[in-house]
């Protein structure tokens, strides 16, 4: 948080709480936490390991269709846990889908995860004409509205997720 503005470390906080539920969620295709702190006021968490790294790094393995149909399940059974319990990842990248030492995908970095149905937490904070303030994703994977600071309030649903997951494959 050294680099970050004091006023700033609040936000950065809560959204860091926020991430860290989002992988409490019991589900074989989410990275699991285990638990959460501070060092010298930095946030971190403890979660699985995952010793295969990330897609990134095995993009040449799944280019035939029976490999990308078993991981495509494995996501779509995270996005499912995330989604049927009111969060939307919201940066869903082939740097964000880790393989445990089986070959298991799982969704991992939840901390701009965005909450919506009854569960809704606004963690962007909306400027004085109601378009969002900040725009979180990564933009070559992020869905049109949530790059867009007019719609990102009004669209934030599993849509997303899809459209990132689609770009993704």
């Amino acid at each position: 948080l050294w680099r970050m503005k004091p006023s700033d470390h609040l936000d950065f906080s809560q959204r860091f709480k926020e991430g860290y539920k989002a992988g409490l969620i019991q589900s074989e295709y989410l990275v699991k936490n285990h638990s959460f702190g501070y060092l010298e006021d930095n946030p971190y968490l403890i979660m699985d390991y995952c010793s295969n790294g990330s897609l990134s790094k095995h993009k040449e393995k799944f280019y035939n269709y029976a490999a990308s149909e078993n991981l495509m399940a494995h996501i779509l059974g995270g996005l499912k846990a995330l989604h049927r319990n009111g969060f939307i990842h919201r940066d869903l990248k082939p740097e964000n889908i880790l393989f445990n030492d089986k070959m298991d995908a799982k969704l991992c970095d939840f901390d701009i995860a965005g909450r919506y149905g009854f569960e809704m937490i606004r963690m962007t904070k909306p400027t004085f004409l109601g378009n969002v303030k900040d725009v979180w994703g990564t933009v070559i994977y992020a869905s049109p509205e949530q790059l867009d600071h007019s719609k990102a309030f009004k669209y934030l649903g599993p849509q997303m997720d899809i459209f990132s997951l689609a770009v993704t494959m």
